[in-house]
């Protein structure tokens, strides 16, 4: 499933398609402002800044992903843009659309690879207006 944040919010494509075995994956997918939520189940939303070890923001581009063990429940980038540099947001599934994204689970995370000290609870929704969370290389 795809997201896009507009006026205030997010909004969710009216359609998935499967996780993908490999890196990519192609699919037509639409949105709709009279139905925000398309075909989202419940999800745990983070928000933060990432920082290098020195305390500075990392740059447009970096890859963030979670993990609950060895399974991958979210991926997304930190975005480009003077007024959002360093700012990323994660959208974590839970086990109905990725199976092993319990909900409770222990995340842990991932920048460009490298494993982070900071963890979290798959919590599904608890924290909808999504968590405040900044990560930090160590």
């Amino acid at each position: 499933m795809l997201w896009v944040y507009v006026n205030g919010g997010f909004m969710f494509s009216s359609q998935t398609t499967p996780w993908p075995a490999c890196a990519t994956a192609t699919f037509d997918a639409s949105f709709s402002s009279a139905a925000r939520e398309g075909a989202s189940r419940p999800v745990t939303e983070f928000k933060g800044h990432l920082f290098d070890r020195d305390g500075r923001g990392l740059p447009g581009g970096t890859v963030i992903q979670a993990f609950v063990g060895d399974v991958r429940c979210a991926v997304t980038s930190l975005r480009h843009g003077d007024d959002i540099e360093g700012y990323y947001t994660l959208v974590v599934a839970g086990p109905q659309a990725v199976a092993g994204c319990a909900q409770g689970g222990t995340l842990s995370f991932r920048l460009d690879g490298k494993p982070l000290a900071e963890t979290a609870l798959n919590d599904l929704g608890s924290g909808r207006d999504g968590h405040e969370l900044n990560l930090t290389v160590r």
